[in-house]
């Protein structure tokens, strides 16, 4: 695991839980361990020190902790990636679900043991997890949340589970959330639409479909050369992803599992593309 903790922030207000972390973490980590007391000093910190693992104790607010982790998610900043462990005294649900909807890998409870400790940093540096890049979540795929403890009969297997056919129909799911979200949040709408292009294009090729991997190629070339601008332009955006998305075969209504419940105007702007005439001219390249 070494290699993979060369640089950690701890994050907790309190002296004596932050020794308590740091020498947990200091057990399997030879690097450096900068440790503070905000999320404010956690995320302006993350941006020149590029933390390999972060470890942000909620306290008795979780609310800021968590914001934190959704604004590093939601940056641009190469430790957005970074796998983030939360740790609490409060074990309840809506605490859990809210850390684990923020985007973070692993939660700690405490009071914890140094084995609790090396179960989160075995989940989180050696057992790797798809990265979900939608509109209303950013983060590792939640359906193995927690896989350190959790043993139970409903425990998700790890790769493998989702067939291609699935996959495609998620990943097109996607696509349709980034466009029809894309004024709410255009930054997030840009990174969403370009982490499906290849995805798409390796389905394509698994496939062995010549049409998709046409299709695929001319979302790959227009999303990779747009800006959040080119996103206002949605006549040329929906010519070149309808093609793509009327592969959507399933129920019209289907959430993505990795976005929440809409209300009736979301669902109506979600619906839109699909009176939309698209032109001859596809695959277009933004000027």
């Amino acid at each position: 695991m070494a290699p993979h903790l060369e640089r950690v922030i701890i994050v907790d207000s309190s002296p004596g839980s932050v020794r308590l972390l740091r020498d947990a973490v200091r057990l399997f980590s030879k690097g450096k361990i900068h440790c503070v007391e905000t999320p404010d000093q956690a995320f302006e910190l993350a941006k020149t020190f590029n933390p390999q693992l972060l470890v942000v104790d909620l306290g008795g607010d979780p609310g800021d902790g968590l914001q934190m982790v959704r604004r590093i998610r939601r940056s641009y900043m190469p430790s957005r990636y970074a796998p983030i462990i939360a740790a609490s005294s409060r074990a309840n649900a809506d605490v859990v679900f809210a850390a684990r909807d923020a985007g973070v890998h692993e939660f700690l409870i405490r009071p914890f043991t140094t084995l609790d400790i090396s179960r989160r940093l075995i989940a989180v540096t050696l057992k790797s997890r798809d990265w979900i890049e939608g509109m209303r979540y950013v983060g590792p795929d939640r359906r193995r949340f927690n896989s350190a403890t959790f043993r139970g009969d409903n425990k998700r297997l790890g790769g493998g589970v989702m067939s291609d056919s699935a996959r495609l129909q998620q990943t097109l799911k996607f696509v349709e959330f980034a466009i029809a979200f894309k004024d709410h949040d255009p930054s997030q709408a840009l990174r969403s639409l370009r982490a499906q292009a290849e995805p798409l294009l390796d389905l394509g090729i698994a496939f062995d479909d010549p049409v998709l991997v046409k299709e695929a190629q001319a979302f790959m070339r227009y999303v990779t050369c747009m800006t959040e601008f080119d996103l206002s332009r949605t006549d040329e955006l929906l010519d070149t992803a309808y093609p793509l998305l009327s592969r959507l075969v399933e129920a019209r209504g289907a959430v993505p599992d990795f976005e929440p419940e809409l209300d009736d105007a979301e669902r109506q702007s979600l619906k839109s593309w699909r009176n939309y005439a698209p032109s001859s001219h596809t695959g277009l390249v933004p000027a």
